[in-house]
């Protein structure tokens, strides 16, 4: 089963299907890599990510505005959330590694283990 974080928090930023946009393919391109990083991703739990899905999804992140200077941008997390529904952001403003990729998959879980609780 893909996690919450990947089909409802990913996607929306995604707009559609995941990973089809330009900041996606634009991501591709930056980074070097294959179509075949999207499809990993579409099929992946959380827990199971490629560090080159990381790259890709803290590449998004970054184009998208989700993420700046290696936090979390409140604003921008909240108002793509389901109506009703918070999470601590505070919480996941983690950057342990110097790995912005590694730093953003650890956000990211941060998220997906407060909306697993809610949901």
């Amino acid at each position: 089963m893909r996690s919450i974080i990947l089909c409802v928090f990913v996607a929306m930023f995604m707009k559609g299907d995941c990973f089809s946009d330009i900041y996606a393919h634009e991501c591709l391109e930056e980074l070097g890599l294959d179509e075949s990083v999207l499809g990993d991703l579409r099929e992946s739990n959380i827990t199971e990510l490629t560090h080159d899905a990381k790259c890709l999804t803290a590449c998004y992140g970054r184009k998208s505005g989700l993420v700046k200077d290696g936090k979390l941008i409140e604003t921008v997390v909240l108002k793509e959330l389901p109506a009703g529904v918070s999470v601590d952001l505070e919480k996941c403003q983690v950057a342990t590694h110097d790995d912005e990729c590694e730093n953003f998959y650890k956000m990211l879980k941060c998220i997906d283990q407060q909306l697993v609780q809610l949901i």
